[in-house]
């Protein structure tokens, strides 16, 4: 991601390494502001035809099924943000996403930087 400020100054960010991504979205987890989803169906294109997804993993029978979507429960969330291997389209984790959580609507930016401090700064700011 790039922020263009204007003047040829602009500030690249990342890529970053998976284990600062991981402290950044267990800090975030753990302060409720952001959830891990999986597509729980879906409409193809040009038809009325529903496909419904299924996940061989351990988390599905205890998500919640919401508006498409499926809401992993805290605890399996936690342990596939955890563990980096996960982060592949193979396996436990494939087909899971990171999105803002419910509870995290509307809130201001300093309320997900207050989550992560404690973190290097280095981390958190580039300059």
């Amino acid at each position: 991601m790039t922020d263009y400020y204007g003047g040829g100054k602009e500030v690249v960010h990342g890529p970053w390494q998976a284990g600062d991504c991981r402290r950044f979205l267990l800090r975030w987890l753990d302060s409720g502001l952001v959830d891990c989803i999986a597509v729980a169906w879906a409409t193809t294109m040009g038809s009325c035809e529903i496909i419904r997804y299924e996940y061989n993993a351990g988390w599905r029978s205890r998500a919640t099924e919401r508006d498409g979507f499926l809401i992993l429960d805290r605890e399996d969330a936690r342990a596939l943000l955890s563990d980096t291997a996960t982060w592949d389209r193979e396996g436990a984790g494939a087909g899971v996403m990171v999105c803002q959580s419910d509870a995290a609507g509307g809130l201001p930016f300093d309320d997900w930087l207050d989550a992560l401090a404690g973190l290097p700064e280095d981390l958190i700011c580039e300059e």
